[in-house]
């Protein structure tokens, strides 16, 4: 009696296709210069920042609209028990590649920045919108 072997694919091309697979995300990566901002990224999310460092302060309950709250770890959380940390919004002057515009969008490639930036700033300026050209 004659043995009948599954057809397919063997499991070694299987296998070998995956590491291909990998090799060419992670060279494609370091080609379009992704790989270094995220190793830059994931170097900064390991440092243990305090909220002063920051340039911010503890509040107790949530940030006012002039401020937006930290959501990462800090070194100083345990010192501040039922407090969030809170930084200060940037003015639209805070960015790089910005400026007022009269318009109800944003040119090509620039993004609204409204929502990010101190409201009193954004009422000094009213009916026009803080674009920020894109990272």
């Amino acid at each position: 009696m004659k043995s009948k072997r599954g057809q397919g694919l063997p499991m070694n091309s299987i296998v070998i296709a995956a590491i291909v697979l990998v090799v060419m995300v992670v060279l494609i990566m370091i080609f379009s210069g992704s790989m270094g901002k995220w190793l830059e990224d994931l170097k900064a999310a390991r440092e243990t920042k305090n909220c002063g460092e920051l340039k911010g302060e503890w509040l107790l309950g949530s940030c006012p609209d002039t401020h937006t709250r930290y959501y990462g770890s800090l070194s100083d959380a345990n010192e501040n028990p039922g407090k969030v940390c809170c930084i200060t919004k940037p003015n639209c002057e805070g960015f790089k590649d910005h400026g007022w515009y009269d318009s109800k969008e944003c040119g090509p490639g620039t993004t609204i920045s409204n929502i990010r930036i101190n409201p009193s700033d954004v009422q000094n300026h009213k009916g026009k919108l803080c674009c920020v050209k894109k990272t």
